[in-house]
C-alpha cells in the first residue's frame, strides 16, 4: 500500500498543508495567509486536506513539518501538531528544512541545471537573514553548509564566498542591500512551495530520515527566543 503524508508548514508568513503520496505527488493542499490563530487553522486545514484528498488520519503513514529556520511561534506550532499526530498514530515524522524547500521549489519552478549553486535568504527580521546556499542536482538540491544568520551588509560577501549565481527567498523584497545583488533573483510561488514540501517529505521518508514524536524539534539557528519589553515597544519581532 502507498504511504500516505501529512505535510505542515508554518515557518513563515504564509501556512502551508498537503497530503502527499511516497512519491511526493500532492494529493490535495491548503494555503493560508497570515500567521494569526496559527494552530487553529493548522488543525482545520488538515482536517480539509484530508477529506479532499479522501483520506482519513488512519490513512497517515508519516507527518512532515518545516522544521526551519523560520518564525519562532510558527515552528512550534507545526511541530508540536505533528508530534500530536504521531503520537495519537504512531507514526515517525519527517522534518524537513525550510530553506531546502525554497531551494526546491526554485529548481523545478526555473528548471536550473544540475551543478547550479543557488543560495536562499528569508528574511530573519531584526535585520538577519537566515541564508542557505544549495547544489543543484538531477534530482533535487543538496545543502552546502548549515543555514546561519547573516546581516544584509554582509549577505554580498558571503554569496561571494558561496559562489552562488542565483538566490531565492523573502529577503530578497525587504532590504536594500539585498534587492542591489547582482546574483540572478529567482521567484517561486506558494504552489511551488507546497509541491517542494510534498517532494523532500516524500524523498526524506523513503530514505528512512525520519525521527520518533519525542525527537522531534524546531531548528531555530538564533538562540534569542524572546524579546523584552522595552523591544516590542520598539517593533522589533522575531
Amino acid at each position: 500500500m502507498s504511504a500516505t503524508l501529512l505535510c505542515l508548514d508554518t515557518a513563515n508568513a504564509v501556512s502551508l498543508t498537503c497530503c502527499a503520496d511516497e512519491t511526493g505527488g500532492v494529493l490535495a493542499h491548503h494555503i493560508n495567509a497570515g500567521q494569526n490563530k496559527q494552530a487553529e487553522i493548522m488543525m482545520k486545514a488538515l482536517n480539509s486536506v484530508l477529506s479532499d484528498a479522501k483520506k482519513t488520519k488512519s490513512d497517515i503513514t508519516a507527518v512532515a513539518f518545516s522544521e526551519g529556520p523560520g518564525g519562532f511561534t510558527g515552528l512550534r506550532v507545526a511541530c508540536g501538531v505533528a508530534q500530536g499526530l504521531a503520537w495519537g498514530l504512531n507514526c515517525p515524522v519527517v522534518p524537513v528544512g525550510t530553506l531546502a524547500m525554497y531551494a526546491q521549489a526554485a529548481r523545478v519552478a526555473h528548471a536550473l541545471d544540475a551543478g547550479a549553486i543557488l543560495a536562499v535568504l528569508n528574511d530573519a527580521r531584526m535585520n538577519e537573514i537566515y541564508a542557505e546556499s544549495f547544489k543543484v542536482t538531477d534530482t533535487g538540491v543538496e545543502s552546502c553548509g548549515d543555514a546561519l544568520l547573516v546581516k544584509p551588509d554582509d549577505v554580498a560577501l558571503w554569496l561571494e564566498a558561496q559562489g552562488a549565481q542565483m538566490i531565492v527567498g523573502t529577503a530578497l523584497t525587504v532590504y536594500e542591500p539585498v534587492k542591489a545583488l547582482t546574483q540572478t533573483a529567482l521567484s517561486v510561488t506558494d504552489d511551488d512551495l507546497v509541491n517542494a514540501l510534498a517532494h523532500l517529505a516524500a524523498e526524506a521518508y523513503r530514505a528512512g530520515k525520519t525521527v520518533t514524536a519525542a525527537q522531534a524539534a524546531p531548528r531555530y539557528v538564533r538562540d534569542r527566543v524572546a524579546l523584552t519589553r522595552e523591544q516590542r515597544e520598539n517593533g522589533e519581532r522575531l
